[in-house]
């Protein structure tokens, strides 16, 4: 959409793993390609989910630990240059203050950008904002 903003903005999912297998299972947000894109995922750890940022490499990675994978959860990951944050459950999770942002980000997908590492569970939503939010609009927005 004209509107789309990919220099700024919140990716937002509830969502619930089917079950903990430990399988990564990913939503992205790319240019279509692996070598630009923002991920929200579950991990190979039991009850992990990640957020990160890829931008040619790696620019940002952050974890946390569920309480249950299977259950929904709200997650949140605020993207702005050199300012990520994300918030699971109504709590900031992690914090990275260093990093670019991909441009071109155009795609969203329950896989990976090549339609690889799907995403298996049930998303009860899926919200992207065009601008970076508070960290009151996040909580509220994540908070079950």
């Amino acid at each position: 959409a004209s509107t789309f903003n990919d220099s700024e903005g919140v990716l937002m999912v509830e969502i619930s793993a089917l079950d903990d297998d430990l399988s990564s299972k990913y939503i992205t947000l790319s240019d279509g390609t692996n070598s630009k894109r923002i991920i929200i995922a579950t991990t190979g750890t039991s009850n992990q989910v990640k957020v990160q940022v890829v931008d040619t490499s790696s620019q940002v990675e952050i974890f946390s630990t569920l309480s249950s994978i299977t259950t929904l959860n709200k997650l949140a990951f605020s993207f702005k240059l050199n300012q990520f944050k994300f918030y699971v459950n109504g709590v900031l999770a992690g914090t990275d203050t260093s990093g670019t942002v991909p441009s071109g980000l155009n795609v969203l997908k329950f896989s990976n950008a090549d339609n690889g590492v799907p995403f298996y569970g049930s998303a009860k939503q899926l919200q992207y904002f065009d601008s970076a939010l508070t960290d009151a609009e996040l909580t509220t927005l994540t908070t079950i």
